[in-house]
């Protein structure tokens, strides 16, 4: 078995090595909204008077991305990525502190238009997903939540994203501007308002959509290309 799996892992790599190929990151502020989640944050909130500072909903955060290119010389490419972004929101009121926070993670397969078949200038990609969530309350201080209810809750659904980067040469490698919007049809969260608002399918449904957006920076990584596209 260990065999087997050495030698996949060398023809991996031979495969990734042989191809041509870019690695490009991307980091920057991300905006993600959830309905369902953002109504059990409101009603949190209306039944406890006592905070001074209301529990903000669950938008804004940061998100980093590293996309793998295949065949970079050509204007239609395809591509693997990964996606995580991470939002959190504090809510006070005396000596109660409250915050919440959410992690996201999408493993993505997408295709990229690349008008010029090179490595600099606009490209154009359309991902599809799974997402992957975990959500967490931290009570005090600690990882725990009020009530007896729970103090983290998972997510799984998918979406479709479409993002667009712009590429230009600097010493050494590319750099760029890059912004994505996507839309998730469903997140089935069946404890997300248990988390949220301590009650269960009080105000929200077990599944939400959402909407997701990020801007940044990005640098690609990886050979010139040496043909032109066809």
């Amino acid at each position: 078995m260990s065999k087997r799996l050495t030698a996949a892992c060398i023809g991996i790599m031979l495969t990734l090595t042989l191809w041509p190929q870019g690695l490009l990151l991307e980091g920057g502020y991300a905006f993600v909204s959830m309905p369902e989640w953002n109504r059990a944050t409101r009603v949190y909130n209306f039944s406890r008077p006592f905070l001074t500072q209301p529990q903000p909903l669950l938008r804004h955060g940061y998100g980093a991305e590293f996309t793998y290119t295949f065949r970079a010389d050509r204007r239609l490419l395809q591509q693997v990525g990964m996606r995580i972004v991470s939002t959190e929101s504090r809510a006070r009121g005396g000596q109660h502190v409250a915050w919440l926070r959410c992690h996201l993670l999408a493993p993505g397969y997408g295709l990229q238009w690349n008008p010029r078949a090179g490595r600099e200038g606009l490209r154009l990609s359309v991902f599809v997903a799974p997402v992957l969530t975990l959500l967490r309350r931290k009570l005090n201080g600690s990882w725990s939540s009020e009530e007896g209810a729970p103090s983290g809750a998972t997510g799984n659904g998918g979406e479709v994203r479409v993002k667009i980067c712009w590429l230009t040469a600097l010493s050494g490698g590319r750099a760029g501007i890059s912004c994505s919007a996507g839309l998730g049809p469903a997140l089935y969260a069946p404890r997300a308002e248990a988390v949220i608002n301590q009650t269960q399918r009080l105000v929200t449904g077990p599944q939400t959509v959402f909407f997701s957006a990020t801007a940044g920076l990005c640098y690609l990584i990886g050979p010139a290309p040496q043909t032109a596209g066809r």
